[in-house]
């Protein structure tokens, strides 16, 4: 928004409780708020500078309540453990159009209480899945659909392959921030992709979407580092209807990129008759990913993969808020995808877990 992307908005409120309280003299707390006065003294188009109207707060208990016929967007990224209390609270204040980051909450109980929430407020809540409208998704959906028209007796091999680049040595710290595991955290993305495009879920209907899953055990990297245990990586293996199989496969040191292949196979799984790849970043993700990691080595490559997925999402949003289109684009997840998210990810790590300690 400050940089222009989103001509219809306009930054006016900030809460950070940490970075402007207990945090504020540490060294993270201190670039925050040389930040905000840089912030503050953004240089306008005609080279002066222009003082934007932004209240820093340091506690959500001190944002002021929406106002009759103001048109307001928030946007909650916490901790996972917070953001379900944060959004509650956004709600409470009046707010009508949220985008909650994913997974939204710590349990599948916490986002369904939100979500029955956000309808008695009549509120709309879209989450941060941005692969759901990513165009490698877009672009690989398209090729599996032409397949499954062309080779209609034939099986289709899926693989989903999340990939990020945390070194060994940023593994403990990533492991402890992101305590709720890699399921709930990295891999949601991937959950909220089956939910959406395959129909995967549990529960009542999930045996018409999903005939197995199993444990990629080979693949698997489980351990426990600090106190804190998780996977560096895994993998799944899930059969679905239509003779298809879906592999999921998350590595959190394997690079920072993202991948969706479908081949088309025999029956018999033993020749490939027709296959396609499709990777973020692409092309053009890829020149303004190279850019922003020269101007700032320090930023966590998937913080510049997801960028245009953000931008896009905060533009529906936008839009639907100001009247100026009806729905958003379908393939946007909803509160309703992130509950089956959840659930896919606490039923999958049981078993993981069972496959990886037996």
């Amino acid at each position: 928004i400050i940089e222009g992307y989103l001509p219809s908005c306009s930054l006016s409120r900030i809460v950070e409780p940490f970075f402007l309280g207990a945090g504020k003299d540490l060294p993270a707390g201190k670039r925050f708020g040389e930040w905000a006065q840089g912030v503050k003294r953004r240089k306008g188009e005609d080279g002066s500078y222009v003082a934007e109207d932004i209240d820093f707060l340091g506690n959500i208990d001190d944002l002021d309540d929406v106002k009759d016929g103001e048109v307001r967007m928030g946007v909650v990224s916490g901790r996972t453990s917070d953001n379900e209390r944060l959004c509650r609270r956004l709600l409470e204040k009046g707010y009508k159009y949220i985008l909650l980051e994913k997974p939204g909450a710590t349990t599948p109980k916490e986002l369904r209480e939100l979500l029955s929430f956000a309808k008695e407020q009549n509120a709309t809540i879209i989450m941060g899945y941005i692969k759901n409208i990513s165009n490698y998704i877009s672009l690989g959906r398209e090729f599996e659909k032409q397949c499954r028209s062309d080779h209609p007796s034939d099986s289709l091999s899926l693989t989903l392959l999340h990939s990020n680049d945390y070194t060994e040595q940023g593994l403990p710290e990533c492991f402890e921030r992101n305590a709720e595991g890699a399921l709930k955290n990295m891999a949601i993305h991937e959950l909220a992709l089956l939910s959406t495009f395959w129909g995967v879920k549990v529960g009542k209907g999930a045996a018409k979407a999903v005939k197995s899953v199993s444990c990629d055990v080979d693949y698997c990297d489980f351990r426990n580092l600090n106190g804190f245990e998780d996977f560096v990586k895994g993998g799944l293996v899930i059969e679905i209807g239509n003779n298809t199989t879906i592999r999921l496969l998350f590595d959190r040191c394997g690079g920072a990129f993202s991948e969706f292949q479908v081949a088309v196979k025999c029956p018999e799984g033993k020749e490939t008759k027709k296959e396609g790849a499709w990777r973020c970043p692409g092309p053009e993700e890829k020149s303004f990913f190279e850019e922003k990691q020269r101007e700032n080595p320090e930023i966590m490559s998937y913080f510049l993969l997801q960028h245009s997925g953000y931008v896009f999402l905060k533009r529906e949003l936008a839009e639907l808020a100001l009247g100026e289109k009806k729905k958003m684009d379908e393939r946007v997840a909803g509160l309703e995808i992130g509950v089956n998210a959840l659930d896919l990810a606490e039923e999958f790590q049981s078993i993981l877990l069972e496959a990886c300690k037996a």
